[in-house]
């Protein structure tokens, strides 16, 4: 398989893996299966890169994946400019009185940041505001770069037959024609909502879809458009996202490209029908006077969603991203769990194409991540209800002692809204395999699961805990490509008879010794052993004896 054919139209009769969805998701397993030397086959029913934005946050976790793939520093210069603020800037409207600020590092900023000052964020990358309309751009563009990827657009998955040893997915081009039938070990559904992987494979979810709230819980309409008068607005006091704060109208304003083009958020009135509303008329509310408004796209869209696939391995198809939950956007949780997802799922695809992985390692991606997913969509919809009850003072727009008394109390209002919302360390670090088969326990107690608070620790199924080496580099970029074995034991510990296992195996496992003096409190042992997704499989003061049955254990062949 080659882009080569992608170019040419001509899908293979036969791959490893088929990927359907080409959004941020489905790119991204793209990726780490080219990384990976695994061939495979990405369909989608679009035609490219999303038209109208709608993620617009890349968390930190997310940015730790795109650093190992080598695209981090391209991301971070693909949307705004580097020096444009980033800052969180909440107003009566968007013409109004700023009542408060937020302030975030810039793109430049966020990437000279060296892990070392960085309070609770203990990450060698920030978290980054890029619209998902440049974020898909440089991910689709990398991806057809890769050798063992095949791309094909304007390609819509009919039906699929899963024989238990493979699947038979019929694809068809968009405009009609004749369908193709290709064969791969794997189908993977990345394709949203309304998935057609998820439809064939007969499940549902299951969880919220109606919560009701004053903002984030109900018909909300994204409009996207361009505005010379609104950049004037904001001249001298730019931000990346806008919150207008006032009893007529609700609204987030996100900057897309740090001009003139801008997105705007509004939950549609109960009595009202979204399809009947203007959005100029809208945008004029929000904005508090009358601005210039070219409309390039407008999405309706419903809030107060927590919702998760019943299961994500069915036989010998996966999801990932939305097509295994949705959100309500609070928090950016969203596509940022699909990138995670998807570290987690590509890996264990690679081991089992490769054949160092057992029959439970794909399977154990459902036990890993679906308790991710109910965690992470529950954490969206608590910050969507603090936000829902943002107090709004009526005397909030007027001018005197009453207008700054109801500025004020809003004021108070942010400094907790800020935590709450953009301060989510926990969710974006803190994940956890908790009684996942393919981890190792240790019987140490786990810390308390937070939104707001990450406790760094190599308690087996966790995240490695970020920390710099003599030299100031980053312990993630000694990974390597498969396990990495880390020695803190100045020779007390002998691994040789553990890689000739694993190399006897097939299997790749890195060894990397550090001196003990640089190994972290967090780290708890003297030899941890780090999965490809980053997360712990099992940490030790001694090798196991018997290498055969640890890698039994840790790669899926005890069933």
């Amino acid at each position: 398989m080659s882009n080569v054919e992608a170019a040419a139209g001509r899908l293979p009769s036969r791959t490893e893996v088929l990927i359907v969805g080409a959004g941020p998701v489905g790119l991204t397993l793209s990726l780490e299966l080219s990384r990976y030397g695994i061939d495979h086959v990405l369909v989608s029913d679009g035609d490219g890169p999303s038209a109208h934005p709608k993620c617009n946050t890349t968390n930190a976790r997310s940015m730790e994946h795109f650093r190992r793939l080598g695209l981090s520093r391209a991301l971070r210069f693909g949307g705004l400019a580097e020096n444009y603020p980033t800052d969180i800037v909440y107003l009566t409207r968007l013409g109004g009185e700023e009542i408060g600020r937020i302030r975030f590092p810039t793109a430049r900023q966020a990437a000279e940041h060296d892990g070392r000052r960085n309070g609770p964020w203990l990450t060698p990358e920030l978290q980054h505001r890029i619209s998902q309309i440049f974020l898909e751009r440089i991910l689709l563009d990398e991806a057809r770069k890769q050798p063992r990827a095949g791309i094909f657009l304007q390609r819509r998955l009919l039906d699929y037959r899963d024989d238990g040893t493979g699947v038979d997915a019929v694809v068809q081009p968009v405009e009609g024609g004749e369908s193709q039938v290709v064969r791969s070990r794997w189908i993977i559904g990345c394709d949203g909502a309304r998935s057609a992987v998820r439809r064939v494979a007969g499940i549902a979810y299951e969880g919220e879809s109606g919560a009701d709230r004053p903002m984030f819980g109900g018909t909300m309409v994204a409009t996207y458009y361009r505005s010379r008068r609104l950049a004037e607005l904001f001249a001298g006091r730019e931000g990346f996202m806008y919150w207008t704060v006032n009893p007529d109208i609700r609204s987030v304003t996100v900057a897309i490209d740090g001009k003139d083009s801008f997105l705007t958020h509004i939950q549609v009135p109960a009595e009202a029908s979204p399809e009947a509303m203007d959005p100029r008329d809208f945008l004029r509310r929000v904005a508090g006077e009358d601005i210039d408004v070219e409309i390039m796209s407008s999405a309706v869209w419903n809030a107060g969603l927590r919702l998760v696939a019943r299961q994500l391995v069915k036989g010998r198809a996966v999801l990932a991203g939305d097509a295994a939950h949705l959100f309500t956007p609070t928090g950016g949780f969203g596509m940022n769990t699909g990138i995670d997802d998807v570290a987690n799922l590509a890996w264990k695809l690679a081991a089992d194409v490769q054949g160092w992985g057992g029959p439970a390692l794909v399977a154990s991606y459902d036990a890993e991540r679906r308790p991710i997913a109910h965690r992470n969509t529950l954490a969206a919809s608590e910050v969507a209800d603090i936000l829902g009850a943002f107090p709004v003072p009526d005397a909030i727009e007027g001018a005197g002692v009453a207008g700054e008394q109801a500025r004020e109390l809003v004021r108070d209002a942010i400094a907790h809204v800020a935590v709450e919302e953009f301060g989510t360390v926990g969710v974006q670090l803190g994940a956890r395999y908790e009684g996942s088969p393919i981890v190792v326990p240790d019987g140490t107690p786990p810390p308390a699961d937070s939104r707001t608070r990450y406790v760094p620790t190599a308690r087996p199924g966790s995240r490695l805990p970020h920390f710099l080496l003599d030299g100031g580099v980053p312990i993630f970029d000694r990974l390597g490509i498969g396990l990495t074995l880390i020695d803190f034991s100045d020779g007390g510990a002998d691994p040789w008879p553990l890689l000739e296992t694993a190399r006897a195996r097939g299997i790749d496992v890195a060894y990397v010794a550090i001196a003990s003096a640089e190994r972290p409190a967090s780290i708890g042992a003297d030899i941890v052993l780090v999965r490809p997704d980053g997360h712990v499989a099992w940490r030790g003061d001694r090798l196991p004896d018997d290498g055969d049955a640890f890698f039994d254990r840790i790669l899926g062949w005890l069933c």
